[in-house]
């Protein structure tokens, strides 16, 4: 269906972060039916072994950078749809001289900054705003902001109901993650280990290392000699299992932050890069983080005193794994894939997603008040203003809600709601489809249902619909939903959505 081709390096001097969210990216377009290739420099594969793993396409670049655009425009035959750029290196000049092979630019960024020649630009740094990038991207660059558009792998949302589920039920620490990054230059993980073992507990600890990392060996012998059980995990395949098992982790303040806020796993964290200082401020925010600070002052003593205060407060450990499971739902990367492949409505125009704000409540309370939205509604009565903005409140502040606006275009059109109700042995989603009663024949509703299976792919999807609600019927059976008694539901293991 289509091509993207990304750009992006890792080193054992900078980590691996922006390779993985790449991957990330790049799963979730394979999803979506596309092909992929990645370019980075020789150390990329050593450092992030997962990328060599996945299949995916690889072009080593080796020259200076000016002589990459030509380089790349060479090596991809025919050229490709979009090109990915997420480097420090590479700004608006290089993205410009990327325009003869790429039909579309998209830039991964933390640090407004630097010029960008982008069609879209993904920053996933919470609080950010997209006035944030005035001035720095074209006027038609499309901004994708906020921890709902981290590009997480899919195993992540995959395993985020039984995690949270499991800290619902949850009593003490029995288990302990550390991850300060793929390499950990710093060697930031000793510091952390002795901190684990003044502490006094007692809990198993998985640590966390690439194969890169310059102080694998010497964490490895003093994991041994602390008297700790400490088992180091090398090139993790499936970071996933290891966080949704942990009650609470210290890590990096980068990419992985988004991974435990999915998961809601409680974490103390380390800034180890500058990049990163701004999203700790922003997980201390929203109360989804407990700093550490920065690498260079971080003390042994520290880290005790911070596991020790955890240790003694469940409902605090109760705080952070909520807070941070409603700030990012795992779901970002596929987010962003669709707005890269969007579905098309009937008049042709793009259909995509986008998380819902607490701005979007009163055109959400306009379209719940039209008579033909509420002729069929489970609550016929209309709903005042104080009572929509408290359900919204709810709703937004729900992890087990995924929330999202329609757009057509760039125009809000509707809104995608999934709310989990139950476990059979699958994710279970209750699929709510609202759309703007001016559009209502432009096929939106069956965009938006085709949307729902791609971001929530791995869960059984289910709708209850009014029995005198002849066009809602007409839409769920042509999305390929199974009506049983009363009820429409769309078994996980079917992803194909008729056209």
């Amino acid at each position: 269906m289509g091509s993207a081709v990304f750009r992006c390096d890792a080193t054992p001097a900078t980590g691996g972060g922006h390779a993985m969210r790449c991957l990330a990216l790049a799963e979730a377009l394979r999803d979506s039916g596309w092909s992929a290739t990645f370019a980075g420099v020789r150390e990329t594969l050593g450092t992030v072994p997962a990328i060599g793993r996945s299949g995916f396409a690889w072009i080593e670049l080796s020259g200076a950078p000016q002589e990459e655009p030509a380089a790349l425009a060479a090596a991809v035959a025919g050229g490709c749809d979009v090109l990915v750029v997420d480097h420090y290196g590479r700004g608006g000049e290089f993205e410009s001289a990327c325009r003869g092979f790429a039909a579309r630019i998209a830039v991964i960024e933390d640090i407004p900054g630097r010029v960008h020649d982008a069609d879209f630009l993904l920053d996933a740094t919470p609080g950010r705003e997209t006035g944030d990038y005035a001035g720095l991207v074209p006027g038609g660059c499309r901004l994708l902001v906020g921890p709902h558009y981290a590009p997480l792998r899919r195993r992540f949302s995959e395993s985020r109901n039984m995690a949270l589920a499991r800290r619902e039920r949850g009593k003490g620490i029995a288990r302990l993650l550390v991850s300060l990054g793929a390499t950990d230059p710093g060697n930031v993980t000793s510091v952390v280990l002795r901190g684990i073992a003044k502490s006094g507990l007692t809990a198993p600890v998985d640590v966390v290392m690439g194969q890169a990392s310059p102080h694998l060996s010497d964490v490895r012998a003093l994991a041994a000699s602390l008297g700790i059980n400490a088992k180091v995990h090398v090139d993790v395949s499936d970071m996933a299992t290891l966080m949704a098992a942990a009650d609470v982790a210290v890590g990096a303040a980068g990419s992985t932050s988004f991974e435990r806020c999915c998961l809601g796993l409680p974490s103390l964290v380390v800034v180890v890069a500058d990049n990163q200082k701004q999203i700790a401020a922003a997980l201390v925010a929203a109360g989804a983080a407990v700093s550490l600070g920065e690498k260079a002052a971080l003390r042994d003593d520290d880290v005790a005193a911070a596991l020790g205060d955890l240790a003694a407060d469940a409902e605090k450990r109760a705080g952070l794994s909520r807070r941070g499971a409603v700030l990012c739902d795992g779901r970002g990367a596929t987010r962003t894939a669709i707005t890269l492949a969007p579905e098309r409505a009937g008049d042709g125009r793009e259909v995509t997603l986008r998380p819902v704000t607490p701005a979007d409540g009163p055109l959400m309370l306009e379209w719940q008040r039209h008579p033909t939205t509420r002729r069929y509604a489970r609550n016929p009565a209309v709903p005042g203003e104080a009572e929509h903005a408290a359900w919204l409140q709810a709703r937004l502040g729900d992890p087990a809600t995924l929330f999202n606006i329609v757009l057509h275009g760039a125009e809000p059109a509707g809104v995608l709601r999934l709310d989990r109700m139950a476990w059979k042995g699958v994710a279970n989603y209750e699929v709510s489809v609202l759309v703007d009663p001016g559009r209502r024949a432009l096929g939106l509703g069956k965009a938006a249902l085709r949307l729902a299976l791609r971001l929530a792919p791995e869960a059984e999807l289910f709708a209850e619909v009014h029995p005198d609600n002849t066009a809602s019927h007409s839409l769920f059976q042509s999305a390929g939903f199974q009506r049983t008694d009363g009820t429409y539901r769309h078994d996980p293991l079917l992803r194909e959505v008729p056209v």
